[in-house]
């Protein structure tokens, strides 16, 4: 992989990916924090609250998770976007048996 200098390394799926500093801060005092959105995005940021010692709530239309992960895995050589939903789940998971998240 070639990395040009001066461009700033991205993922869609990572936004810590490429920061210096990576570490999740742990907050002093919890809040309950409602995530609307089961997709990525939501998924992302529900575990990213839930780690920094939140309690997080996530609500979706839908009752799978994941959005539009499932389709988008779809074509040919694009099934590894289901790995995501398994990881958000087992992530999900975790922080349910912490008391920190809730799922909808």
């Amino acid at each position: 992989m070639v990395i040009l200098q001066g461009l700033r390394v991205e993922c869609t799926v990572n936004p810590r990916l490429g920061l210096r500093e990576s570490k999740i801060k742990h907050v002093e005092k919890a809040k309950k924090i409602l995530v609307v959105g089961a997709g990525p995005a939501g998924l992302e940021a529900a575990v990213t609250a839930a780690s920094r010692g939140h309690r997080v709530v996530v609500t979706d239309s839908c009752l799978d998770t994941g959005g539009m992960l499932k389709i988008a895995s779809k074509p040919p050589y694009k099934d590894e976007l289901l790995s995501l939903i398994e990881y958000y789940s087992t992530m999900i998971r975790k922080y349910n048996k912490q008391n920190q998240t809730t799922s909808y």
